[in-house]
């Protein structure tokens, strides 16, 4: 009886007073960057490392969450970095791009 009572209780506040938070498991909240930013500049700072490889750097740093194996090709499929060929080309580029 007393677990009913507790839900009516909460049943009948307004929506308006309910609070819900938005939690991004993706982004880095210092920096504000999305997991498609952290693994593109992990992807320019090692172009020659593997899908595992990137995964274990991204999870080694300090973050929101841990990175999977298929996050991280979901990423690089996106940006059509698969391969490592395309990886270097993008690092290529985006360091031409600075200067």
């Amino acid at each position: 009886m007393t677990r009913l009572s507790v839900v009516d209780q909460f049943s009948n506040q307004p929506s308006s007073t309910q609070h819900r938070e938005t939690v991004s498991f993706f982004g880095d909240e210092a920096t504000g960057e999305d997991l498609n930013g952290r693994v593109l500049r992990a992807v320019f700072n090692d172009p020659f490392a593997s899908i595992r490889d990137l995964r274990r750097e991204l999870n080694r740093k300090p973050g929101p969450g841990m990175v999977g194996w298929w996050q991280v090709f979901g990423v690089l499929r996106r940006h059509q970095l698969l391969q490592k060929r395309s990886r270097f080309r993008y690092a290529r580029n985006r360091s031409r791009a600075n200067f």
